[in-house]
């Protein structure tokens, strides 16, 4: 069984495919006959390991490997990090018996890359995976309220507290962003986010003017401010979500 790759010349602008699973081919043009390397696979997560030691980097699109030996021989163990934002999805075609994986935006299906399967395939729900900052619908816990919100600083492991009882709520959907849309004019409150109340503040976090009430809530709020003046972080990027338009929380 062979895959379908995709390849675009950069000679002769010409987009051709191969259904032989080759990684490399000859531009099938007459005159321009130039190797060309075929685009990632959208089936497959293109992972790389950087060594501090050797100060290089290791690449595989092996499926499920997320720690490698280092290619130059030191003996380091790299592990994967993923890039924060993204959502890894599993995916299993039950014609061919292949799995396949992809941190690609939004890819909430796939067709099978094997020649003449051509079947659509979706996510499996109990192995996907969540990472770093995400956009996320919530219902509040608690079933007198049953309030619903949704937040452009969501994660999988961390709750936010319903603005109405003060539940603590974890997020039923999560996606990924979109980019390069106007920003909203809802602000994200610290008060209300498990993360922010870690210690580990969301970016651009805000504060009530009447959140501290005692000295010791004082003495914690001074001491997470102190925090977040010496680990600045850089601006954040504009969003624009599909649910609301908003980039800040909308309760």
């Amino acid at each position: 069984m062979h895959v379908e790759r995709f390849f675009h010349c950069k000679g002769c602008k010409s987009e051709f495919t191969s259904k032989t699973g080759e990684r490399k081919k000859r531009c099938p043009q007459g005159r321009c006959r130039r190797e060309v390397t075929a685009k990632d696979d959208y089936w497959t997560i293109k992972r790389s390991f950087y060594c501090d030691d050797c100060e290089d980097k290791t690449t595989t699109t092996v499926y499920g490997k997320t720690t490698i030996k280092c290619a130059f021989n030191c003996g380091n163990v790299l592990e994967w990090e993923p890039t924060g934002g993204t959502i890894q999805r599993f995916f299993r075609c039950k014609d061919c018996k292949k799995n396949f994986e992809s941190i690609a935006h939004r890819q909430t299906e796939m067709q099978c890359p094997y020649v003449g399967c051509k079947q659509k395939l979706y996510p499996i729900k109990s192995k996907t995976k969540f990472h770093g900052k995400l956009f996320g619908k919530y219902r509040c816990s608690s079933k007198s309220c049953n309030k619903t919100w949704t937040s452009a600083y969501a994660y999988k492991d961390y709750y936010q507290e319903c603005k109405s009882c003060k539940s603590k709520s974890y997020p039923y959907h999560l996606i990924e962003h979109l980019h390069g849309g106007k920003v909203g004019d809802k602000e994200h409150l610290s008060e209300l986010c498990g993360k922010c109340k870690s210690g580990d503040f969301c970016r651009d976090a805000t504060r009530s003017k009447n959140r501290y009430g005692d000295i010791s809530s004082l003495t914690t709020g001074l001491s997470r401010m102190s925090m977040k003046k010496r680990y600045q972080p850089s601006p954040s990027p504009t969003y624009s979500d599909d649910y609301n338009y908003h980039y800040y929380d909308d309760y």
